[in-house]
C-alpha cells in the first residue's frame, strides 16, 4: 500500500470487468472533452459460396475519421484485388457516414503497398518493431465518390 492509500498491481489475466472499467472510464473522459460519444463499427466480410470467410476489414468511425483496425485476406485470395476492394468499400461506407479521413497502422512485413496504392501516406514509423521490422502509421483524406 502506498502513502496515498492506493495499491498498484499487475493483473496478468484481468477480468472482463476490469478491462471494461478502464475503457469505459477513458470513453467517458473523452466524451466530457469533445461532447461527442458517437462511435460506429464497420465490418465487411468476403465469403466464398460455401460461406467460408476469405477476407474482411474491421474498423471504427468516430469524430469524422475511419480507423481501420484490421484488414485480412486468406493466402489463397491475396494479390487478386480483394484487399483493395475491401478497403475501397470501407472508405465509401465511411464517407457516406460523414467521415473525412482514415487512418491505420501496419507492419513492414505486411503489405504496406496496398495502402500506398490506395492513396494513404505514411506519417510515422516506429523502427525495430519487432526486430528488424517497423510499424508504420498511415492516413488518407477521404473524398465523396
Amino acid at each position: 500500500m502506498s502513502s496515498n492509500g492506493l495499491s498498484i498491481a499487475v493483473e496478468v489475466e484481468p477480468a472482463d470487468e476490469v478491462v471494461r472499467t478502464i475503457f469505459d472510464g477513458l470513453s467517458h473522459s473523452n466524451i466530457e472533452r469533445t461532447a461527442d460519444g458517437k462511435l460506429e463499427r464497420l465490418c465487411l466480410v468476403a465469403r466464398k459460396t460455401d460461406k467460408a470467410i476469405v477476407g474482411g476489414i474491421y474498423g471504427e468511425m468516430y469524430w469524422g475519421w475511419l480507423s481501420v483496425m484490421a484488414l485480412w485476406v486468406a493466402p489463397a485470395f491475396r494479390r487478386r484485388g480483394l484487399g483493395t476492394q475491401l478497403l475501397s468499400r470501407a472508405e465509401t461506407d465511411a464517407v457516406a457516414k460523414g467521415c473525412h479521413d482514415a487512418y491505420l497502422d501496419t507492419f513492414s512485413f505486411q503489405d504496406c503497398g496496398l495502402y500506398i496504392r490506395a492513396g494513404y501516406e505514411v506519417f510515422g514509423t516506429l523502427e525495430h518493431f519487432p526486430g528488424k521490422h517497423s510499424r508504420q502509421f498511415l492516413r488518407k483524406r477521404l473524398h465523396a465518390v
